[in-house]
């Protein structure tokens, strides 16, 4: 019941959201290989980044992106460090073009039964196939298939990190980097804690499968 719902939601978004949606010029192919031959950032171990130990390294920005539109939009612009590429989106198509950042998968927020296991095969051919930096969780019960995969796991806002004991556990499981709840106040931040805040986007809602 709960996956149907979620794929009702899903479907309506989609189509409640497709005039508002940007499209591409005719030759967007071009101008996003031209881009990304421009990137003057490699990909490499010596990516920065705040990572959860509590060590103080150099400013880490990272985007997310979904789709041709939003990849365009990053490539173009200046000061970006790392990118996230959603698998509930056209994953396959910024991966092929997204070259010259360290790219890190994220998971879909829902996995479960056989779409889990779909989806896990995907993220191991994609792993592969493009060598990633790492891999972004979006549960906790990710973690597990996370820890099979990469050297590096970076969790999500879903994961809902919201205390030092959070970070704590989260370390524990091989997490390198955090992106701290929205839902928290400044003041509540993990004194210890370094990581990821969410500057513009939308806000992600906590999902049923991560319901107590």
């Amino acid at each position: 019941l709960n996956r149907l719902r979620r794929e009702a939601l899903a479907l309506y978004e989609e189509e409640y959201l497709k005039e508002f949606r940007r499209t591409l010029p005719a030759d967007s192919k071009r101008e996003m290989a031209e881009l990304s031959a421009a990137q003057t950032v490699e990909t490499g171990n010596a990516t920065v980044h705040s990572n959860v130990s509590g060590e103080l390294t150099e400013k880490r920005v990272v985007a997310s992106v979904m789709n041709a539109e939003q990849l365009t939009a990053v490539l173009r612009s200046e000061g970006v460090t790392d990118l996230y590429i959603d698998m509930e989106g056209d994953y396959e198509a910024c991966l092929k073009v997204a070259t010259g950042l360290p790219r890190y998968l994220m998971l879909p927020r829902a996995l479960k039964g056989d779409t889990a296991r779909k989806a896990q095969e995907e993220a191991s051919r994609l792993i592969r196939e493009y060598s990633l930096s790492g891999i972004v969780v979006r549960t906790p019960a990710q973690l597990s298939f996370a820890q099979k995969e990469v050297f590096r796991i970076e969790a999500d806002r879903p994961v809902y990190c919201i205390n030092s004991t959070s970070v704590e556990w989260l370390a524990s499981k091989g997490v390198s980097a955090v992106t701290f709840s929205e839902e928290l106040h400044r003041k509540d931040y993990p004194v210890d804690a370094r990581g990821l805040f969410s500057i513009y986007g939308r806000s992600v809602v906590m999902v049923s499968e991560q319901c107590p």
